[in-house]
């Protein structure tokens, strides 16, 4: 194999792409090939280098900047290539339909690939896909555009010449396939580019791809003292609860979703409530949950919480007419937990509910993985699209030791309310990220990484800052992760780092 081949196989799994153009600049600008926007005279050609001395005065998209004169039609696989020499400031390369290109944020850059200070940045027309935190230093890169028959998108960056690449960012179902002009813009950056291809080559296949089914995970025993709430009632409280805070109606009812026997509860003042403390063990994973509904009322504002020994946590609000289940799964912070079995948050026009058979089990951390398998690295992207059958968590694991005994492992995961990126080290568990994203049924979550360095999206777009990972003992296994049967995690789908 040539090292020609070899540089193709980056982005392909064919060593023999079918080239366009692969060629140096040369003579003078516009030329045959090129055309160019250059007011302030800021592009330069000499011995087969392409340099930019920077933007106008006033720095705007797209002047300097320089183009393909012909369009492109649409092609599965089809790769720009340009390799450069970044010195300062921001510009970007990739395909666009417009005649005259500018800012990545507007409608001109179709795949963009966005250099700024600290960052580099992917777009699909007007939208930012998403953003690596990676620092260019002035020496030679090779940076890839390649485009996927549905309108998705790769971009690569390789430091090396070419030899090997970094995936930073992947995309399906991008948008526009009509034609293109491969594409040098600029707003404020020094570079130089010395070599330009396009070709098209059989995108590289997933390391990964692959949906499968969980087992169930393994439940510990119910850790809630009178879990039936079948003992004994005095003032209409049973003896398994405390009155947590107020002075709330309370009654033993008949009405009971199993048993004889069920708590019967109308707040007399806001935040009025009955709760139970629960001995656990910190770092394990642990159903809480009970079964409620409400008699009569509605003000709607009346639900359970559970405290992991840092965080409240709220069960859905109990406005069921007949018994439903409501459970929230948490990781037990310290040894302390409180379950509030119910709380009302109404000001005025109170409810009157009943609940019974509550619980609180433990969760086997490995009995909630599901090998999806192994990539060989931690670098790269990792994608899941977890939905949720209640409120649970579900997402995916990387750098997993051992599926069967996990000792370490890098989550990703959503609960329904925030996005979540957790490390597990020698058993220690460590939330890194816990931020609000809007849940929505099978989309993406991912984990981007590149080197020690590790990044949560959800539904493309940035949760939390990035993460330094660099705890020794990791693995390379890949996994399903669901704290409930009923849960899906979807599609998992591994992009490697490196070819």
């Amino acid at each position: 194999m040539t090292t020609t081949r070899l540089r193709y196989l980056i982005m392909s799994d064919s060593p023999d792409p079918n080239v366009i153009f692969d060629e140096t600049f040369s003579g003078s600008l516009p030329g045959p090939d090129w055309v160019t926007v250059d007011t302030t005279g800021k592009l330069t050609v000499a011995a087969g280098v392409l340099s930019c001395a920077g933007g106008k005065p006033s720095p705007a998209w797209g002047d300097p900047a320089i183009r393909r004169r012909d369009l492109v039609p649409h092609e599965h696989g089809l790769t720009l290539e340009v390799a450069f020499t970044p010195t300062s400031g921001n510009w970007w390369t990739g395909f666009c339909f417009d005649e005259l290109p500018g800012d990545p944020a507007a409608a001109d850059a179709l795949y963009a690939w966005d250099n700024v200070a600290g960052a580099i940045r992917a777009y699909i027309e007007t939208v930012q896909q998403g953003q690596l935190l990676y620092t260019l230093a002035a020496q030679s890169y090779v940076a890839y555009v390649q485009l996927l028959t549905d309108g998705g998108v790769r971009w690569y960056l390789s430091a090396d010449g070419g030899y090997t690449a970094k995936l930073l960012w992947e995309k399906s179902n991008g948008g526009n396939t009509g034609s293109f002009y491969p594409t040098i813009c600029n707003y404020d950056g020094i570079w130089t580019a010395d070599r330009t291809r396009l070709y098209v080559a059989v995108p590289k296949s997933p390391l990964i791809n692959i949906t499968n089914v969980a087992t169930a995970p393994s439940i510990g025993a119910n850790l809630f003292t009178d879990p039936g709430l079948e003992g004994t009632y005095t003032g209409g409280l049973c003896a398994a609860l405390f009155v947590d805070s107020g002075t709330p109606t309370m009654a033993q009812s008949a009405d009971a979703y199993a048993g004889s026997k069920a708590q019967q509860f109308t707040a007399a003042a806001r935040y009025d409530r009955l709760a139970q403390s629960v001995t656990v063990v910190a770092g394990t994973f642990y159903r809480v949950g009970l079964y409620a509904k409400r008699l009569s009322g509605t003000g709607g504002g009346v639900y359970g919480r559970v405290y992991d020994g840092a965080t409240w946590y709220n069960f859905p609000l109990y406005t069921d007419a007949a018994y439903t289940r409501k459970v929230r799964i948490v990781k037990a912070a310290t040894t302390d937990m409180v379950v509030r079995v119910v709380q009302d948050n109404n000001i005025t026009d109170f409810d009157t509910v009943v609940v019974d058979n509550a619980a609180v089990e433990s969760i086997d951390l490995a009995s909630c993985l599901n090998l999806a398998g192994d990539a060989g690295t931690r670098e790269g992207i990792f994608d899941s699209h977890p939905t949720l059958a209640s409120a649970s968590e579900c997402g995916h694991a990387i750098g997993v030791d051992s599926e069967t005994t996990p000792t370490y492992g890098i989550f990703a995961f959503h609960d329904g309310a925030n996005a979540h990126l957790c490390k597990l080290v020698n058993g220690a568990w460590t939330s890194l990220v816990d931020a609000s994203a809007s849940y929505g049924a099978a989309r993406q979550i991912r984990i981007h990484s590149v080197g020690t360095t590790f990044t949560l999206y959800y539904n493309n777009t940035l949760i939390g800052a990035a993460q330094t990972i660099a705890d020794a003992g990791f693995g390379t296994k890949v996994c399903r992760f669901s704290t409930d049967a009923l849960n899906s995690a979807g599609t998992v789908v591994v992009h490697g780092g490196l070819p």
